[in-house]
C-alpha cells in the first residue's frame, strides 16, 4: 500500500479533477477499502481550505448520495452533523438539509438534525427523554431550530413527555417549558402539582376552578423545598392578592407567623400594606419577631390608621411613642447586653444567714439562722408563712424534699450532738443525730435524703419510714478528715463527699465509686456536671476547678475555671441554660457558660460576707444569704431576654413577660436597650392581657423588708 502522504496527495488530485468519474472513484475507494478516512479527509479539506469549498461540497454531496445503502452511511452523516454543530458551515448545512439527513446519535444531535431538516414530528412522538434536548435546542443559536423546538415542545403526544415539561416548568422555573405547557394546554396528572402548575403559570381561571379554597396550594407549600417556596412567594408578590396570604400564613394569619422565614414575613407585610389591610397588620404587631413588629408598627403610624377600641388606641400610642425615640433601635436583637441576674428584693433578718432553700411547690424560702431559728418567707407576698425556734444549736443546713417536706440541720463549734429535723404535721420532728455539726443534707427523692456529719458518717435515710437505708464512714485515722460538704447529682445516682479529699458514692448503696485523695485545697461546695461525668469544686482559697471521673478516679482539668477573691460559698448549675454559677465570700456571684467556659458576667451582692447561695427548682430565682443578717432575692430570667428579640411574639409565654419585667425593673440598661425592653413589655402585656397564667407565675415582691424571725 502507498503511504498516507501519497494517498492524501492522490485524493486532492481526484477532487480537483471534479469529474463524475473522480467522484465514483472516491466512492468506490471508500466502499472497497473501508476508507471512511477518505470521506473525513474530504470533510477536513472542506473546512480548512476555502478554495476547495465548492469542489468538496459537491464531492461530499455525491458521495453521501451514493452511500445511502452502505453500512458506513449513518456514521458519516453523524460526522457531518457534528462538524456542522461545531462550525455552522453553510456548505455542510446545504448538504444535510437538502438531503434531509438525520443523525442518530448522540441524542442532542438527533434532535437538532430533525429540527433543522424540518422533521420535528419525529420528535413529537418521543417520550420524556426528549424534553431536555428540546429545551437545549430552544436556546440554540439558530432561529429556525429554536422556533421548531418550541413548536415540538407544545405538540408532544405522549403523556410522560407532557408531564416532564410541566415538571421542569415548576421545579426549574423554565420559561420555555412554561410557554410550551401553556400553548400545549398541558397539566400534571397529580392534583396538587396541577394546582401548583396553574398557579405558577398564572392560569388563574384554571387554578380557581381547581383550588378555590387554597387547600391544595397550602399543602404543597408546607412540604415544599426552598426553591418551590420562593417561586410561590415571588408569584404572590407579582399577583398582589391578599387572598393568597393564607398559603404562607394559614387561614388565621396569626397562627403560622412563628414558623415563617424572613422572605415570607416581608411578603406578608408588603401585601397587607399594598392592600391597606391595616387591622390585619395591627394583629401582626403582636405576633411577629421584634424587628418585624417594629416595621409593621411604623407602616401603621405612617398610614394614619386609627384603632377601633380605646384599649387598642392606648397601646398603639404607647408603642408608637417608644418607637419614635431617637435611641430606639429595631435591630438591637440578641446583641442586647443585660446583667445575668437582677436583684428584686432584700430582707433583713435577726441572726446570721447560714443556709437558704427554695420550696419546690410555692414561692417560699426557708431561712436557717445563727440565732437557732428557722423561717419560711413567702417572697411573693412578703410574709412569714411559718417559723420555728428553740433549736439546740444554730441551723447550718436547710433543704426541701421534692414532696415539699422541709428539713433542717444543726451545727456547732464543738462536739455536742446536732440533730436533723423534718417538718411533719404541724411541728418539727427529729430524724437523726450526729456527734458534731451536720455538714450536708441532700434529698434524692420524695422520701430519701443523704446526710453527712463531722463525725465522718454519711447515711441515707428513708424519712417516711424513719430508717437508715445505707451508711458510709470515712476510713481515716485522723479526726480532722471529715465531710465539709455534700452534693448530689441531678439524676440522683451519685453523691460527693468533700473532705480532705473527694469521694464519689453510688446511690442508693453509698458504695465508693471514685475518689480523689488529698485534694489541693479544702472544698466546702461542689456540684456534679450536668451529665454526672465529673464535679465542679469550689475551694476555700477561692479557686473553682473541674474534676472528671475516669473509672474509679477523679482527674482535675488543667487550670482553674475561675478564681474568687475569697472562699467559694456555693457552686450551682443552671441546667436548662447550661450555665455554671459560683459565689464567693467577697460577695461576687460569677456566671460562666458551660459550653465554652466563657465568662458571661457577674453580680455583686450587698453585705459584709456572703454565706450561702441557692437556686430555685425551676432555676428562675437565686437567693443569697449574708452574714450581716440579710438575704437577697435575684431574678435569673433576665438571661432569657436577649433571645426574645429573635423569637416571634406568637411563641412567647407569660414567663417571658415576667423576664422582661425583671429586666425593665433593673433600670441600669442603656437608653437603646431600655427602649427595646419597654417595647417588649408593652407588646407582651397586650398579648397576655386575658391570660390567667400570669397570676400563677412566681414573682418576687420588690423592695427591702424586715423579717422578724424571733430567736
Amino acid at each position: 500500500m502507498i503511504g498516507a502522504w501519497w494517498r492524501k496527495r492522490a485524493l486532492r488530485a481526484l477532487i480537483e479533477d471534479s469529474g463524475s468519474d473522480a467522484i465514483s472513484a472516491l466512492t468506490e475507494a471508500i466502499v472497497s477499502e473501508g476508507g471512511s478516512w477518505i470521506f473525513r479527509e474530504i470533510l477536513t479539506l472542506h473546512l480548512q481550505e476555502e478554495h476547495f469549498a465548492d469542489l468538496t461540497t459537491r464531492s461530499l454531496t455525491e458521495i453521501l448520495g451514493n452511500l445511502k445503502n452502505d453500512l458506513r452511511f449513518q456514521s458519516l452523516v453523524n460526522d457531518v452533523w457534528a462538524k456542522w454543530r461545531e462550525t455552522k458551515d453553510h456548505g455542510l448545512e446545504h448538504i444535510l438539509v437538502s438531503g434531509r439527513y438525520v443523525a442518530d446519535q448522540p441524542e442532542i444531535l438527533h434532535a437538532l438534525s430533525c429540527l433543522k431538516t424540518g422533521q420535528r414530528k419525529r420528535l413529537e412522538g418521543a417520550g420524556q427523554e426528549i424534553v431536555p434536548h428540546l429545551l437545549v435546542a430552544a436556546k440554540f443559536n439558530d432561529k429556525f431550530i429554536a422556533d421548531e423546538s418550541c413548536r415540538a415542545l407544545a405538540n408532544l403526544k405522549r403523556a410522560d413527555a407532557r408531564e416532564e415539561v410541566c415538571r421542569i416548568a415548576i421545579e426549574k422555573g423554565s420559561e420555555v417549558a412554561r410557554d410550551a405547557a401553556i400553548n400545549g394546554k398541558y397539566a400534571p396528572r397529580d392534583e396538587k402539582q396541577r394546582a401548583l402548575f396553574f398557579f405558577l403559570t398564572e392560569q388563574w381561571q384554571r387554578y380557581e376552578a381547581l383550588d378555590f379554597d387554597r387547600r391544595l396550594l397550602l399543602e404543597i407549600y408546607e412540604t415544599a423545598n426552598t426553591t418551590i417556596r420562593k417561586q410561590i412567594t415571588d408569584k404572590m408578590r407579582i399577583a398582589g392578592r391578599t387572598d393568597f396570604l393564607t398559603v404562607i400564613a394559614g387561614h388565621d394569619l396569626r397562627k403560622k407567623t412563628g414558623g415563617m422565614t424572613p422572605d415570607e414575613t416581608s411578603l406578608l407585610i408588603q401585601m397587607l400594606e399594598s392592600n391597606r389591610e391595616w387591622p390585619k397588620l395591627w394583629e401582626l404587631v403582636f405576633e411577629l419577631p421584634f424587628a418585624w413588629s417594629a416595621r409593621a408598627l411604623g407602616i401603621l403610624v405612617r398610614s394614619g390608621w386609627k384603632q377601633e377600641t380605646d384599649q387598642d388606641r392606648a397601646v398603639f400610642e404607647t408603642l408608637a411613642g417608644i418607637a419614635s425615640r431617637t435611641e430606639f433601635n429595631s435591630q438591637i436583637g440578641s446583641s442586647l447586653v443585660l446583667p445575668p441576674a437582677v436583684m428584686q428584693s432584700s430582707a433583713r433578718i435577726l441572726g446570721r444567714i447560714n443556709s437558704v432553700a427554695f420550696s419546690p411547690n410555692r414561692p417560699a424560702l426557708a431561712i436557717g439562722t445563727g440565732n437557732r431559728s428557722l423561717g419560711l418567707w413567702n417572697f411573693q407576698t412578703n410574709s412569714l408563712d411559718a417559723q420555728w425556734r428553740g433549736f439546740g444549736h444554730s441551723l447550718g443546713r436547710v433543704a426541701f424534699m421534692a414532696s415539699g417536706t422541709l428539713l433542717c440541720a444543726e451545727r456547732t463549734n464543738g462536739w455536742g450532738q446536732c440533730a436533723v429535723y423534718y417538718y411533719s404535721g404541724n411541728e418539727m420532728q427529729p430524724l437523726t443525730q450526729h456527734f458534731g455539726s451536720i455538714t450536708g443534707i441532700e434529698p434524692i427523692s420524695d422520701s430519701e435524703v443523704v446526710i453527712s456529719g463531722r463525725d465522718q458518717k454519711t447515711r441515707l435515710w428513708n424519712v417516711n419510714q424513719g430508717v437508715i437505708s445505707a451508711e458510709h464512714e470515712i476510713d481515716d485515722d485522723f479526726d480532722d478528715d471529715w465531710p465539709r460538704g455534700l452534693c448530689v447529682s441531678t439524676r440522683g445516682k451519685k453523691a460527693a463527699l468533700l473532705h480532705r479529699g473527694i469521694t464519689v458514692l453510688s446511690l442508693p448503696s453509698l458504695q465508693v465509686a471514685a475518689s480523689y485523695p488529698y485534694a489541693n485545697g479544702i472544698s466546702r461546695s461542689a456540684c456534679f456536671f450536668p451529665d454526672d461525668g465529673g464535679l465542679v469544686v469550689g475551694k476555700v482559697n477561692g479557686e473553682v476547678t473541674a474534676l472528671r471521673q475516669s473509672g474509679d478516679s477523679l482527674r482535675p482539668d488543667r487550670g482553674a475555671l475561675y478564681r474568687h477573691a475569697k472562699e467559694v460559698k456555693g457552686v450551682k448549675f443552671l441546667n436548662k441554660r447550661s450555665i455554671l454559677v459560683t459565689a464567693g465570700a467577697e460577695g461576687s456571684v460569677q456566671f460562666t457558660s458551660w459550653t465554652n467556659r466563657m465568662q458571661i458576667g457577674s453580680v455583686s451582692v450587698p453585705g459584709q460576707r456572703l454565706t450561702s447561695i441557692e437556686v430555685s427548682p425551676d432555676e428562675d430565682f437565686m437567693a443569697v444569704g449574708d452574714s450581716d443578717a440579710s438575704v437577697s432575692l435575684w431574678d435569673l430570667r433576665v438571661m432569657d431576654v436577649p433571645a426574645l428579640f429573635a423569637l416571634p411574639f406568637s411563641k412567647a409565654t407569660p414567663a417571658h413577660l415576667a423576664a422582661v419585667r425583671a429586666a425593665v425593673s433593673d433600670g441600669a440598661s442603656s437608653d437603646g436597650a431600655s427602649c427595646a425592653l419597654q417595647y417588649l413589655e408593652c407588646v407582651l402585656k397586650y398579648r397576655f392581657r386575658y391570660d390567667i397564667e400570669i397570676d400563677e407565675l412566681w414573682s418576687i415582691k420588690r423592695g427591702d423588708f424586715d423579717i422578724e424571725i424571733e430567736g
